[in-house]
């Protein structure tokens, strides 16, 4: 790890708990901070990054140049984080007047388990629908003027107010079918949550999501199922520790523990508890998912966000296939990469990833 590296996750921890950084890497040379600043982007977790940097020394400070185009950007994510939220608000409505019942997802719902949600990064608005209903809400989506996309994975994606918003049918990246079943049966058991939304004035809109049980076996599943593929970016990692701390009343350990074996995770979620802890600074006292990883394997898993970025997309090999209309091929090239490494923690949810590209990629 490069020193700059070094100074990245010391600030990125101190941002996600709200503690002043430790001074042991300042001060650090202009190009460094150039370094931390281009990396805290790669991640998405500029906002994060900056709220720690507030609290550093003023002799410890970045340049003024860099200060500026990082204060530009958390302008920019705190302006689109409240765009975001009031399409979170109208799209919630929409969805509901064509009869259904979505419940929030991913990215929006971890945010406001962050100390300043504002600062996330936000990416799109991701809503839970069941199946049935996906059959049907294209035609009511295009007389409301949008325009849906059926996407490789069944879901559906429209844009609203510059803000993809996608549908799936799908609450967790789980395709072996006894997990999606036992995963089917955690959801009834432990019932949903439900999270206020303010769009605009003081009244907020209350939104269905998943409870702690779920919330933490849709980031593991999340996280595998990018690793295990395209590649993953420590914004993810952050949602995750974020969400347990936010919700480890909720989360009995001996009930998450069976859920986790249940659903093939078990071993999984402990190289995850193990990386939370080790490079992320998450209290020890918050998870017990049995015994911790190994220090060379969780460290492969840091090398691989620095190595990739935000979902891998910081490579010459994924800039050309974008680029070159390949992503699928692109995919399934990355996972024949990254699945060995995989296939060891969670073997049956890697082995049905696999199957789920080779069927993409023939159609």
């Amino acid at each position: 790890m490069t020193h700059s590296q070094q100074a990245f996750l010391e600030l990125l921890r101190a941002g996600l708990w709200g503690t002043a950084p430790a001074t042991g890497c300042f001060p650090l040379p202009a190009a460094e901070w150039q370094e931390v600043f281009d990396e805290s982007r790669r991640q998405t977790v500029q906002g994060v990054v900056y709220d720690a940097m507030q609290r550093l020394p003023d002799d410890f400070v970045p340049p003024t140049a860099i200060t500026l185009q990082w204060t530009s950007d958390v302008a920019n994510i705190i302006a689109f984080h409240n765009t975001t939220q009031r399409a979170v608000v109208a799209t919630y409505n929409l969805l509901r007047q064509a009869g259904t019942e979505p419940m929030l997802l991913k990215g929006l719902s971890s945010g406001h388990c962050y100390p300043n949600p504002q600062l996330r990064v936000n990416g799109d608005i991701d809503w839970y629908l069941p199946p049935a209903d996906l059959n049907t809400l294209p035609a009511y989506l295009r007389q409301q003027g949008f325009h849906p996309q059926q996407d490789a994975d069944g879901s559906l994606s429209f844009s609203y107010d510059n803000i993809e918003v996608e549908l799936h049918p799908r609450l967790a990246d789980l395709l072996w079918p006894s997990h999606q079943k036992a995963f089917s049966q955690i959801i009834a058991r432990e019932g949903l949550a439900s999270l206020p939304v303010v769009s605009s004035g003081l009244t907020p809109t209350y939104v269905p999501t998943p409870g702690a049980t779920a919330t933490f076996l849709i980031h593991a599943s999340h996280i595998l199922k990018h690793t295990a593929s395209v590649g993953i970016g420590l914004r993810q990692f952050c949602d995750m520790a974020r969400a347990c701390h936010q919700l480890h009343e909720h989360l009995e350990p001996r009930l998450l523990t069976e859920a986790l074996r249940e659903t093939g995770l078990l071993r999984w979620s402990r190289l995850l508890e193990h990386f939370l802890r080790r490079h992320l600074g998450l209290d020890t006292s918050l998870l017990t998912c049995g015994p911790s990883a190994s220090d060379a394997d969780c460290d492969h898993l840091l090398h691989l966000t620095f190595s990739g970025g935000n979902f891998g997309q910081h490579t010459p090999q994924w800039q050309q296939a974008h680029t070159q209309g390949r992503n699928r091929l692109h995919t399934l090239r990355c996972y024949c990469s990254h699945a060995p490494f995989a296939l060891r923690y969670a073997p049956q949810e890697t082995l049905s990833l696999f199957f789920s590209l080779t069927v993409g990629q023939k159609h």
